[in-house]
């Protein structure tokens, strides 16, 4: 028996390394053959774990997700100032009829942009108000989730993870097998906040 922290911390970790060689093979220069002869880095990083523990893992730690779509807000708007700027050499040709032209143009290219730049803040504001919303939603619940997390422990000869009784002064005894323990912590977690 051992605490589900310990056991996550023990059977997950990441790696990296870097390794380097030596590559050769033939090339075509100037309408010829040539040996080419080159050196290779190759990077390699990431994370392993056990079934287990991906199983047993923590709560995630809350964070707002990143902004998206700036640059085509920003292309969506230098798209019109473009148009606008397009216009000038038919307001300078003098004629009666180039103010007329040169707004039909404008309204023609830059028009259907500005609608779609106006659209896509609109939808930006909107969708950040929703991520603002679920990231105070869950940052209410996680230290609760987290204390639960922390205080449960591990049987591997039952496979039962479990709160001992009386735990973080929670009524009752709480026991699960190991694919359901994320369920008995938010549970539990939800006890914890009345």
């Amino acid at each position: 028996m051992q605490t589900v922290r310990s056991l996550y911390e023990s059977q997950s970790g990441t790696y990296s390394g870097v390794s380097t060689g030596v590559t050769s093979g033939v090339g075509f220069a100037g309408g010829r053959a040539v040996p080419v002869v080159g050196r290779t880095v190759t990077h390699t990083s990431g994370r392993t774990s056990t079934l287990l523990a991906d199983t047993l893992a923590p709560p995630p730690v809350p964070a707002m997700p990143p902004q998206r779509g700036g640059v085509l807000i920003g292309f969506a708007l230098a798209a019109p100032v473009l148009a606008g700027c397009l216009t000038v050499p038919l307001l300078a040709g003098g004629a009666d009829h180039a103010v007329r032209t040169a707004v039909i143009f404008w309204a023609a290219i830059g028009g259907p942009f500005l609608i779609v730049a106006v659209a896509l803040i609109i939808h930006r504001i909107t969708s950040r108000q929703r991520a603002r919303q679920a990231y105070n939603a869950y940052s209410a619940i996680y230290p609760s989730q987290s204390a639960v997390w922390n205080a449960a422990f591990f049987c591997r000869r039952c496979n039962l993870a479990f709160l001992p009784p009386g735990a973080l002064g929670v009524p009752g005894r709480h026991q699960t097998v190991a694919p359901q323990f994320q369920y008995m912590v938010t549970a539990v977690a939800a006890q914890l906040r009345g």
